[in-house]
């Protein structure tokens, strides 16, 4: 091995073949002994023999890769909110919000349902995210064939690891198209071809909010900055237990009290014993898990105190801080990492859609609908996540009570506890709207006051309670419309 000498001005560092020294001047300050110090000369050992240090700054397209790879946190939390949003279903709307009918409604829908002729919708919103979540933006560039309208565009979500981009030296202040007027040179790199995109008009920047612009050109940081740490130390946590795992468990001696055992080995001796040694273990198939040794041996345990290192501990603490920033819950993550038991994710997986992926959703619509230019078009994107089973629930719980107010109002008038005219009021006040509509011959009865004929035409338009889950809000307040609408269409 080469010597290597590092020297500041209160510690000179040396490295020799055999031997390794450090001198510190005595007359060093106390703040000389420190983490800065002590970075500044592992930082010149690290560049000298070229190796990379554990922690890295999130700032670069390599190093936003390495974070999304390394850290299971990160490329999780991405990858399933990505997929998240796909569970959507986008439509397109007029500007009021009804459905857009005919021949443009089905070309505008056509534009969202198929992006491209390589992508669905889905694969697309899901490349757009994962860009979005890591990189903290991404360009769309259109692609309109001559003689046709816009409803025929083509659209791509362009890598921003592959764009480069030349911006215009002046103030956002006066601009009203951000691109053509920033954007000065604009070229993306694809299958190795380095092009130039000249249609300016035809990109556009979709940007994770609430995000601070870098000090040059005006395009976002990444969302993974703010967590350097967290994610650092989730990477060196993993490589940590790795080596823990690979590394020697314990220390071999033998037990003799004679003087022969007690001679030291020649380095011959311990190389033909590691050579041996090597034949067990079980990293490999072919490799023995029991040592059959000549002499009587002991065994000293070399094993870290893992759990005094409370590895886990931290790595949860780690994830919980990754989830708060990317917007994810932590119940949802794996039980390792602090996600709870199978059974207890429901409330937080409608936690994440009503407090993360809706709100994220709409936000994608209006960048969306500024891309396709909606408002001069007529109509509005609209994505929605009502059909998903875990927000139906909620729907469930509330058809449920509904029907049971109900039926509580129609029991109370069969019981005389208060007028056929008190009970409609009650199920419309239940339901918010006029829904009930009352039949005037009952009006202002007690069911102790109609005939025989009265009450059997009230209780034959039973409505089928069973059915109320499976209808909107509304079946519930309908129940006692239909038994007192019956008796008007009977009459």
């Amino acid at each position: 091995m080469a010597s290597l000498n590092f020297s500041s001005k209160y510690l000179k560092f040396q490295v020799g073949k055999d031997v390794a020294t450090v001198t510190v001047d005595k007359s060093a300050p106390p703040s000389t002994y420190g983490p800065a110090f002590d970075g500044e000369l592992f930082q010149k050992i690290a560049s000298t023999l070229s190796v990379s240090t554990a922690i890295f700054d999130i700032d670069s397209a390599e190093t936003i890769r390495k974070a999304v790879n390394e850290c299971p946190q990160v490329g999780t939390i991405v990858f399933r909110r990505a997929g998240n949003q796909a569970n959507g279903i986008t439509a397109i709307t007029t500007t009021e919000g009804k459905p857009l009918r005919g021949p443009k409604g089905a070309a505008w829908q056509r534009v969202i349902d198929k992006p491209n002729y390589l992508q669905t919708r889905a694969q697309f919103t899901q490349l757009r995210d994962i860009f979005l979540f890591t990189t903290g933006w991404c360009f769309e560039y259109k692609i309109i064939p001559d003689g046709f309208g816009p409803e025929y565009v083509q659209r791509r979500i362009l890598n921003p690891q592959y764009t480069e981009i030349t911006w215009h030296q002046r103030s956002l202040f006066g601009v009203t198209d951000p691109i053509t007027e920033l954007v000065k040179e604009f070229y993306y790199t694809e299958n190795g071809v380095r092009s130039q995109i000249l249609d300016l008009e035809n990109l556009y920047c979709y940007v994770n909010p609430n995000i601070l612009s870098r000090s040059e050109g005006f395009l976002p940081e990444s969302p993974l900055k703010t967590l350097k740490y967290p994610i650092n130390n989730s990477i060196i946590n993993y490589k940590a237990r790795n080596r823990m795992v690979k590394g020697p468990f314990g220390l071999i001696t033998p037990k003799a009290k004679d003087d022969i055992s007690s001679m030291p080995l020649l380095p011959k001796d311990k190389e033909a014993i590691q050579t041996s040694l090597r034949n067990y273990g079980s990293e490999f198939d072919d490799q023995s898990q029991y040592v059959i040794p000549d002499v009587e041996l002991g065994f000293t345990p070399l094993m870290y105190p893992i759990k005094d290192l409370q590895l886990l501990e931290l790595l949860k603490s780690d994830s919980a801080a990754i989830c708060d920033r990317m917007g994810y819950e932590y119940d949802l993550l794996a039980r390792d990492l602090g996600g709870v038991a199978l059974n207890n994710k429901g409330e937080a997986g409608k936690n994440q859609y009503q407090n993360h992926e809706i709100p994220w959703a709409k936000l994608m619509d209006q960048q969306e609908m500024e891309s396709l230019g909606a408002e001069s078009n007529g109509f509005k994107i609209v994505t929605s996540f009502e059909h998903l089973p875990v927000l139906q629930e909620d729907k469930k719980l509330s058809s449920e009570v509904l029907r049971n107010n109900v039926q509580s109002y129609i029991q109370a008038f069969k019981s005389n506890q208060c007028g056929y005219a008190d009970m409609v009021t009650n199920v419309n006040a239940c339901m918010g709207v006029v829904t009930a509509k009352p039949y005037p011959a009952f009006a202002n009865k007690f069911w102790a006051e109609l005939t025989p004929e009265e009450q059997a035409l009230f209780s034959n338009q039973n409505f089928n309670a069973n059915d109320t889950n499976n209808q909107n809000a509304n079946g519930g307040g309908n129940q006692a419309g239909n038994q007192g609408q019956g008796a008007n269409n009977q009459n």
